[in-house]
């Protein structure tokens, strides 16, 4: 999948279109970023989290800063939308 394709999570835990659990994602809303990956609940097959680095704050700026240069519509959006982190940025996560 291209980086930026945007992802669509359902109540159900499902997601389209289908990501792995640990895939980089940015979670963007009403103009603010945060970077994290996909984690599901082993537990409970119909449940999910985002994870953030410890370097959110950093790598969230970053991506800001791609979104206004790539897709400055989803900066618009008043819900939370999903789309696959570019590798750049995926790269600097730093999980401690």
């Amino acid at each position: 999948m291209k980086e930026l394709t945007e992802i669509k999570v359902y109540a159900t835990g499902k997601t389209d279109p289908f990501i792995k659990s640990g895939t980089p994602i940015l979670q963007i809303q009403n103009g603010e970023v945060n970077v994290g990956r996909i984690v599901y609940d082993l537990n409970d097959e119909w449940s999910l989290h985002i994870d953030h680095p410890e370097n959110n704050q950093e790598l969230s700026s970053l991506a800001l800063k791609l979104l206004i240069d790539k897709e400055p519509k989803f900066l618009k959006s008043k819900k939370s939308v999903i789309v696959l982190c570019p590798k750049k940025i995926a790269e600097k996560m730093n999980w401690g």
